[in-house]
This record gives structure tokens, sequence and C-alpha cells, in this order.
């Protein structure tokens, strides 16, 4: 990998790390108000970013990648002099999924399309209940029904981070995921000609997104009052606006 495509691939591991739902280990910790901080910290600025190296030449040459990245549309850049935070742009979002060999947003808009309605070019759909797309019937404790649950949540981890999509769980870990956006949110166009999948890439991105959501897990918050998310109830209603689940 090129250094700009590992900057890229390090930028939406730790997103994606941000914007996971939480899981039953999450709430027996403090995690539900770190995650809860690190998405306001996103909103308006972006996560985190270091040079790999951290000599003064290193923090020049990575400024100057940085500043590469924002002059082809792929990032944009926030922060002070003392943290540095970065976010992909819808197009770095595209080329960094498809260099990682992930779903990317065209595949997360057309299943919000399923779930939805949506007339901006994309094509109308009809109404089509949640549940068709976000459940199976008759969940097992199998591979097979994990690896599902676990590509849905990846389709829509590029919504997630761009709060098109919200999700919650509860204190067993079941993941339920909303629609929240609107039609002037999604982009006009998508780009075409993405790069093709880079294997190193991919085991790159899962070992930057495990790190970052350890690494989120094991802190305490900025804000000790904070508690951040709370766990839906076990007994939520089937007709609440949450009711679009994976019980994973």
């Amino acid at each position: 990998m090129t250094p700009q495509t590992e900057t890229l691939i390090q930028i939406l591991g730790k997103t994606d790390a941000a914007f996971l739902p939480l899981r039953s280990i999450d709430w027996f910790r403090r995690t539900p108000a770190v995650i809860a901080e690190s998405r306001r910290r996103h909103a308006t600025g972006g996560v985190l970013v270091r040079p790999p190296d951290g000599s003064p030449a290193g923090r020049q040459a990575f400024a100057r990648l940085l500043s590469g990245l924002v002059d082809e549309g792929l990032v944009t850049q926030g922060g002070d002099q003392r943290k540095t935070l970065a976010k992909l742009t819808c197009y770095g979002d595209s080329v960094a999924r498809a260099t990682a060999g992930l779903p990317g947003l065209r595949e997360c808009i057309n299943a919000m399309v399923v779930l939805g309605r949506i007339r901006n070019g994309y094509g109308e759909a009809s109404e089509v209940h949640p549940r068709l797309c976000c459940r199976r019937g008759g969940y097992d404790q199998t591979e097979s029904c994990y690896a599902a649950l676990d590509q849905l949540q990846q389709i829509f981890l590029p919504g997630l981070a761009r709060r098109w999509i919200l999700s919650a769980s509860d204190s067993a870990g079941r993941v339920r995921y909303r629609l929240v956006f609107g039609e002037g949110d999604l982009p006009a166009s998508l780009p075409d000609g993405l790069p093709p999948c880079d294997p190193e890439a991919r085991e790159a991105y899962y070992r930057a997104r495990e790190h970052e959501r350890w690494r989120l897990r094991n802190l305490a918050p900025d804000s000790p009052e904070d508690l951040g998310f709370v766990p839906l109830s076990v007994s939520e209603p089937a007709n609440s606006p949450w009711a679009w689940s994976d019980p994973q």
C-alpha cells in the first residue's frame, strides 16, 4: 500500500470503530459514554490521526500527506495544534471501502431504498417492511446466520457514520437499526472507476478497526457524568421505532 492508501484505511477503520453498534460487552464498561464522545467529535471534525513517525520530519511529512488528501477531495481536516482530526468525504469513503473490498455507499443506499422510499435520482422503491431486510425467519446460532448479520452491519456502516442510520441495542447486545436520513442528505451522485480490492488493505482495515474499538473500550469518558447511550429495553414492543432488529 502507498502511504496515502494506508492513511485512508486507518481513517476508515477508526471511523467504523466509533460507529459499530454497541454489543453486550460494551454495556458493562464506560464504552457507551466514550463512543458517544467519539461520534460527537467525528461530527465536528473527524477521528484523531497521528503520524506513524513522531519525529519533527515525520510530523511534517504526515502533514503534507494529509494536505494532499484534502486537495484530492478524499478527506477533510480539523482539530487544532494539539490534535489533528480527519474525516473521509463521500469520495474518500468510496475509495477506501473499495480498496478494502467492503460494501460502500452504493450498497448502503440500495439497502436503504429497500427500507423506504427515496426519490433523488436513484429510482423509486416501494415501501417494504424493514424486517424483510433486517430479519431472517428462524434465527439460530449458526455461522451462516451470524455471517448474514455481520454483512448487514457492514453494509450499514457507511450510513451509520453519516447519521443516515441510527443503531441501538439492549443489554444482551441485540442490535436494532432506524433510518433517519432526509432526501437532501444523500449525495447527488456516487463515484465510478473505484480501485480494485487490495487484500493487504482489507487486513489493515480490520486491524485498525479492532485496535481502535479495543482502545475505546478501555478509555474513560472526558466527562465522568456523561452516560452516553443507554440500552434499549429487552421488552421493546414490536411496533416501536426501533423494531428494525438484528438480534445477534
